[in-house]
C-alpha cells in the first residue's frame, strides 16, 4: 500500500516537470537516528529544537526518514505510531493518539500546535524566516533557523506564486547553512474498498500536530501550507498527511 501510494505520488509529480536532484529508489534509505538540520529553531520562547532530514516514511515494518528534505515521504493517519498502515474511515480508530517518535530511537517526537505557531509566527523575524519554495521541482515552504547567516528569501505570500527556486546547487548551499524544507505531498484519504486517494500533490501540504482539536473530537489540529498561505487548522483524524519529526536542543 505505500509503496502504491508513493508511485502515484510520483508520477504526478513528474507531470509538472523533470526533476533534476538527485532521487533515491530507497526512500528509507536514511539513518533514523540523524537530524538533518544541525541548527537550531524556536518553538517556544525558552526551547529549541533540531528537525529531522525528511519526512517520515514507514517501510519493511521500520520508521525511517526520508533520503532528502524534498522527497514526499509518507502519509499517515493522526497517531499511528503503533499502527502506522492504519487505513480505516473510522475516526475513532485513530485513538488513542501514539506519538510516531516514540518508535524510533534518538528522542524524536511531533511538534504540538502551539509551537508550530510558535515557529511559524511568534519566533523573533519570523516574517523573514518563512516563504514558499520550489526545491529541484519539489513545491514546498522553506524555514530558516533562528541564527540564519545564509542568503535572504522572499517571504511574500500575496501573489501565490511559489518564490525562492533553488536546484541541486543552491539548494545544497542553503541546507548546508541549516534551512528546512517543507515539501506540498498532498493528501492521501482512504476511499472504498481499502484503495486510497491522492490529492494536492505538489499544490498543497499537511503536517500532523500532536495536539487534538478538542472541541469536535474526531479531529486533530495540522500545519496547512501552498502557495497562498500557511497556517494552522484541522483535520480528521483518517485524513493521512505528511509528518516531520523534531528533537528538542539537549536531546
Amino acid at each position: 500500500m505505500k509503496k502504491l501510494m508513493y508511485l502515484i505520488a510520483m508520477a504526478a509529480v513528474l507531470a509538472f516537470g523533470m526533476v533534476s536532484c538527485e532521487k533515491d529508489e530507497n526512500k528509507n534509505g536514511s539513518n533514523a537516528s540523524e537530524e538533518g538540520a544541525t541548527d537550531l529553531f524556536s518553538v517556544s520562547a525558552d526551547s529549541k529544537v533540531r528537525f529531522s532530514k525528511g519526512n517520515l516514511v514507514y517501510e519493511n515494518g521500520a520508521f525511517g526518514f526520508a533520503p532528502h528534505q524534498y522527497d514526499f515521504g509518507d502519509y499517515f493517519g493522526w497517531g499511528t505510531g503503533d499502527n502506522p498502515t492504519n487505513n480505516s474511515r473510522d475516526a475513532q480508530d485513530y485513538l488513542p493518539y501514539d506519538e510516531w517518535g516514540d518508535h524510533i530511537a534518538g528522542g524524536w517526537r511531533t511538534l504540538t500546535k502551539d509551537e508550530w505557531y510558535y515557529l511559524l509566527f511568534r519566533r523573533p523575524n519570523a516574517n523573514k524566516k518563512l516563504g514558499t519554495a520550489t526545491v529541484c521541482g519539489i513545491n514546498g515552504v522553506v524555514l530558516l533557523p533562528d541564527d540564519w547567516e545564509g542568503a535572504e528569501i522572499n517571504s511574500n505570500y500575496y501573489d501565490c506564486k511559489w518564490y525562492n527556486v533553488y536546484d541541486s546547487t543552491s539548494w545544497a548551499s542553503m541546507e548546508s547553512d541549516g534551512a528546512v524544507f517543507l515539501p506540498a505531498a498532498g493528501l492521501a484519504q482512504p476511499g472504498t474498498y481499502q484503495d486510497t486517494i491522492m490529492t494536492q500533490v505538489n499544490e498543497s501540504g499537511v503536517y500532523w500536530t500532536s495536539t487534538l482539536q478538542e472541541n469536535i473530537g474526531i479531529a486533530a489540529f495540522a500545519v496547512a501550507i501552498s502557495s497562498c498561505q500557511t497556517g494552522l487548522g484541522g483535520e480528521t483524524f483518517y485524513i493521512r498527511t505528511s509528518v516531520r519529526l523534531v528533537k528538542d536542543e539537549n536531546d
